[in-house]
C-alpha cells in the first residue's frame, strides 16, 4: 500500500464476531494493527477509509459473499495488487478456482491453525512485496528508453523490451531464438567480436559501439553494455544487453568530421586531411625508401567563368571537375570521399579552395608514372563543361614535387609543387612541369623584386623615357611614347619585361599605371607651356587598366 506504518495493518473480515475476534488476537500477537468489518458493505467502506495492507476474507457472509467483495477490492483504487487471503471452509476444487478467478492471493480453510495465522500473514505480504518489487523493475525494463536483451548462455534471445522493437522494427516472436549478432554488420572485426565473446563468458561486461541494420536495412548505432546474469550460487544463467541508439550522436560526429576534414562543395579532403596524409605518406615512403608525388593543379582562365556566369556556374564546374579527375589517376589510387566508416586512402585528391586541388600519389615507381597521370588530367580538363545550358572550356596548370629529390618532409613538397605550377602557368599554362632546384632560386628573385618593386613607387625610383614619333616624309616629331623605366638602388636598371607582368600580377600595375598617365600627361602640358609644338602623347596602358572603374 502506498501508506507508510510501523505495523502492517489487516483487514479482518468475517460475519462471525468470534471468528474475527480470534483472528485479530492472533494477528495482534504477530505484530501486525487489525481493523474488522462484519459483512462485504462494511468491508468495501472501511478499505477505502483505512487502506489496510491485506485483507482476511471469509467466503461465506450474508448478502455480498467473499467473491463479490474480492471482485470489488480489485477495481478500487490501490486494490489491484492487494493481497487478499480467502477463508472458507469449502473445500471443493471450484470453489478454490473461483477464488483464485476473483483475484484472490491465497486461501485458507477452515477450521484455522490460529497459532501459525500470523505467519502465514506475514509470509504473504513478504511474497507481496517482493512481488511489488518485481512489478516496478518490469515496469522500468518495459518502458525504459534503452533497449534491453535478455539471452540464455548461448545467446538465444529470450526477451526483447518494446524500445528494442520501436528500434529495430523486429519484435520479440520474431527474434526470439536468435542471437544479437543477426543485426550486426561488418564494424566489428572477426577479432574484436572473438574479445566481446570471451569477455561476457568470463562474467565480465563489454561496452562498445555497434553498427546495426534495421529491418526496413537501414542502418543505426548503437553503445552497447554487455554482462552476466548469475544464479545464487554465483553461476552464470543469462546475459543482458543494453542498448543505446546513439545514431544522432553519430551523424553529428559524422558531420562535424567532415567539416574538419572534407570540402563541403566537392566532398574531397580539405586541407587538414592532407597535410595529415602527407605526413604519414612521407615518413612511409622514407621507410621503404620510396618515392611518392605531389602534384599541385590549378584551373586556368576559371576567374573568367565566375566573373561572366556567376559563381554557381564557377562551383558546378568545381564539382565536375573533382568527378573527373579520379578517372585520371592509376588504377589502384584512391580517392578519398566522405563516407561514414571508410578507411582513409592511400592516395589523396583534395580540394585546397578556390580552384586549387593536390593530388596525394604513394608507391611511385619512377616519374614516368606520375607524367601519364598528368597527361591525362590535362586531356580530360580539355573537354568542354556543360553548365546551364552553356558549353564552356577551360585547361588546368600542374605542378609537380618527388620525395625525396624535392623536399624531405610535408611543407616543402608542396611549397616545391607550388613553384613548379607557377612555372607551368609561365610557360603559357595548360601544361605540367616538374620541380627542379633553380625554380626555387627563380621563386627568390622573383619575390624580392617583387617587394623592392613595392616600394619603388614611394621612394620614386620610376621613371619615364619619351621615345619620339618621327614623320618619315618631313622628318618631323610629331609624337612621343611614354616609356616605363626602373632603377633600384638594390638591383639596379630592371627590364620592364621583369618588372612589368608582376606588377600585373600583383596589382601594382593600378597605382603604377595612374603614376605614368599623369606624369606623362604633366610632361606634356609642361612641353606646350615652354612653347614646344603640339605633340601627340602614347601611353601603353594594361588590360587590368582598361576594366579600373578609376581609370581617368
Amino acid at each position: 500500500m502506498s501508506l507508510v506504518r510501523e505495523q502492517p495493518l489487516i483487514l479482518v473480515v468475517d460475519d462471525d464476531a468470534g471468528q474475527r475476534l480470534l483472528a485479530g488476537a492472533s494477528l495482534l500477537q504477530g505484530g501486525f494493527s487489525v481493523v474488522e468489518a462484519g459483512d462485504g458493505e462494511q468491508a468495501l467502506r472501511v478499505f477505502q477509509h483505512e487502506q489496510p495492507d491485506a485483507v482476511l476474507l471469509d467466503v461465506v457472509m450474508p448478502g455480498l459473499d467473499g467473491f463479490a467483495v474480492c471482485e470489488a477490492l480489485r477495481r478500487l483504487p490501490g486494490g489491484r495488487y492487494l493481497p487478499i487471503v480467502m477463508v472458507t471452509g469449502l473445500d471443493d476444487v471450484k470453489s478454490i478456482e473461483r477464488a483464485y478467478q476473483v483475484g484472490a492471493t491465497d486461501f485458507i480453510t477452515k477450521p484455522i491453525q490460529w497459532l501459525v495465522l500470523h505467519h502465514r500473514v506475514r509470509y504473504i505480504l513478504r511474497a507481496n512485496q517482493t512481488e511489488e518489487t518485481m512489478r516496478k523493475l518490469s515496469c522500468a525494463v518495459e518502458q525504459n528508453p534503452v533497449s534491453i536483451l535478455i539471452t540464455d548462455i548461448h545467446g538465444k534471445i529470450e526477451y526483447a523490451n518494446p524500445k528494442f522493437t520501436e528500434v529495430s522494427g523486429y519484435t520479440l516472436a520474431e527474434i526470439r531464438g536468435k542471437t544479437p549478432y543477426f543485426l550486426q554488420t561488418n564494424t566489428l572485426s572477426a577479432e574484436e567480436y572473438q574479445r566481446l565473446q570471451h569477455v561476457i563468458e568470463a562474467g565480465s561486461v563489454w561496452r562498445g559501439e555497434l553498427c546495426n541494420r534495421r529491418k526496413d536495412g537501414e542502418f543505426f548505432w548503437e553503445a552497447a553494455h554487455v554482462s552476466a546474469i548469475r544464479d545464487p550460487n554465483g553461476a552464470i544463467t543469462h546475459f543482458i544487453w543494453l542498448r543505446e541508439d546513439i545514431t544522432a550522436r553519430k551523424q553529428t560526429e559524422e558531420r562535424i568530421r567532415f567539416l574538419a576534414y572534407y570540402d563541403n562543395l566537392t566532398c574531397l579532403p580539405n586541407r587538414v586531411m592532407l597535410q595529415e596524409r602527407l605526413r604519414e605518406a612521407v615518413e612511409a615512403a622514407r621507410l621503404r625508401s620510396g618515392l611518392l608525388a605531389v602534384m599541385f593543379l590549378d584551373l586556368d582562365q576559371f576567374k573568367r567563368i565566375n566573373d561572366s556566369l556567376g559563381h554557381r556556374a564557377g562551383d558546378l564546374v568545381l564539382q565536375e571537375v573533382a568527378r573527373r579527375l579520379p578517372d585520371c589517376l592509376r588504377h589502384h589510387d584512391y580517392v578519398c570521399m566522405a563516407r561514414p566508416g571508410t578507411p582513409l586512402p592511400q592516395d589523396l585528391l583534395a580540394r585546397l579552395g578556390g580552384d586549387e586541388f593536390v593530388i596525394l600519389l604513394t608507391e611511385v615507381n619512377q616519374p614516368d608514372d606520375v607524367i601519364r597521370v598528368a597527361q591525362r588530367i590535362l586531356t580530360v580538363i580539355a573537354k568542354p563543361f556543360a553548365v546551364e545550358g552553356s558549353e564552356v572550356f577551360i585547361g588546368c596548370s600542374i605542378g609537380i614535387a618527388l620525395f625525396p629529390y624535392d623536399g624531405a618532409d610535408m611543407e616543402v613538397l608542396l611549397k616545391n609543387a607550388d613553384t613548379a605550377l607557377y612555372h607551368a602557368k609561365d610557360r603559357g599554362r595548360n601544361t605540367y612541369q616538374l620541380y627542379s632546384d633553380w625554380m626555387n632560386v627563380a621563386a627568390v628573385q622573383r619575390l624580392a623584386l617583387e617587394t623592392q618593386l613595392r616600394k619603388a613607387l614611394e621612394n620614386r625610383e620610376l621613371s619615364l623615357h619619351y621615345q619620339p614619333q618621327v614623320a618619315l616624309e618631313s622628318g618631323r616629331i610629331t609624337g612621343v611614347e611614354a616609356l616605363l623605366r626602373w632603377s633600384s638602388p638594390e638591383l639596379g636598371a630592371i627590364s620592364p619585361l621583369d618588372f612589368i607582368p608582376i606588377a600585373e600580377e600583383t596589382g601594382l600595375i593600378i597605382p603604377i599605371g595612374e603614376w605614368v598617365l599623369r606624369t606623362a600627361c604633366t610632361q606634356a602640358r609642361a612641353w606646350q607651356q615652354e612653347g614646344l609644338p603640339e605633340l601627340r602623347m602614347a601611353v601603353n596602358l594594361s588590360p587590368r587598366q582598361c576594366v579600373d572603374p578609376e581609370l581617368p
